[in-house]
């Protein structure tokens, strides 16, 4: 990782965790292989990568490593970074489940849970095998 300050306050987080857990929920946008080498060199349990983007081999790591990857609606516009993710290890969102942020319709709470989020409830059910009634 470059010498910024959130990359210290990465490392300064994972050794905190190391002597007191937490779950941790990561963003790696940009900094996937970087975020891994860190945990890799300082491992953490209960990490958590938010919105991920990595490759097939990045994922396995990642996997590997204890990860989870929570997911929103979004996730379904990438179906080769969904087609990596362990069913067992995936999240799913409910903060922001509509995963459209350049859609017409505001995304105020009430409209997302009466219109979008049975779909996207449905959409994931399927693809992990446990399907919505």
């Amino acid at each position: 990782m470059p010498p910024t300050s959130r990359a210290c306050d990465l490392l300064w987080i994972l050794d905190v965790v190391a002597d007191e857990p937490r779950i941790l929920s990561l963003h790696s946008y940009r900094a996937t292989d970087q975020v891994l080498e860190e945990l890799s060199s300082r491992p953490a349990p209960g990490v958590v990568l938010h919105w991920w983007p990595g490759s097939a081999v990045a994922t396995r790591r990642a996997v590997d490593l204890g990860c989870y990857f929570s997911v929103n609606a979004a996730i379904f516009q990438r179906p080769a970074t969904l087609r990596h993710l362990p069913v067992d290890r995936l999240l799913p969102e409910t903060d922001h489940p509509y995963g459209d942020r350049t859609g017409s319709e505001p995304h105020q709470p009430t409209t997302c849970s009466a219109r979008t989020v049975p779909k996207y409830c449905w959409t994931f059910g399927t693809f992990t095998g446990y399907p919505m009634p």
